[in-house]
């Protein structure tokens, strides 16, 4: 039987060290990437914002009413966009449905500014409450 020597000693010792460090190193990655991760869940996503936007009209609409819906569009905005920021005003909103017309007694206003408003869009409507940020209620004018 051979006997360990102080080289031997000496190599053993230093690749323990090495796994050591090399586990160390990698646990620390993977603990910088958790903390990364948690940074980013702290802040609101896109939708929460988008809920938040909506939270004062909810509290003044009856829960369960029909109301209308009008939105200015952005200039160079995607086709598909309006329609995106329908369905997340419908989602806000619940349970109160949300029409995609003017036609109903209340009309929500969707807009992505209070000066921007196209007096086409709301022709016909009587503003109500102007709820900032873009959001407004608005009432049918009788014809």
């Amino acid at each position: 039987m051979r006997r360990i020597g102080f080289n031997d000693m000496v190599r053993m010792r230093l690749g323990v060290g090495l796994i050591i460090l090399f586990a160390l190193v990698s646990n620390m990655r993977l603990l910088g990437r958790a903390v990364h991760d948690l940074a980013a869940l702290a802040q609101p996503d896109e939708i929460t914002e988008y809920e938040a936007r909506f939270k004062q009209l909810k509290q003044v609409l009856p829960p369960h009413a029909r109301v209308g819906y009008v939105a200015d569009t952005r200039p160079g905005e995607a086709r598909s966009q309006p329609f995106m920021r329908y369905l997340l005003t419908q989602y806000a909103l619940l349970p109160v449905i949300v029409l995609r017309d003017s036609h109903q007694p209340l009309i929500v206003g969707n807009f992505y500014s209070a000066n921007g408003i196209d007096g086409e869009t709301t022709r016909g409507l009587t503003l109500i409450r102007d709820l900032g940020n873009g959001v407004m209620l608005f009432r049918a004018s009788p014809e």
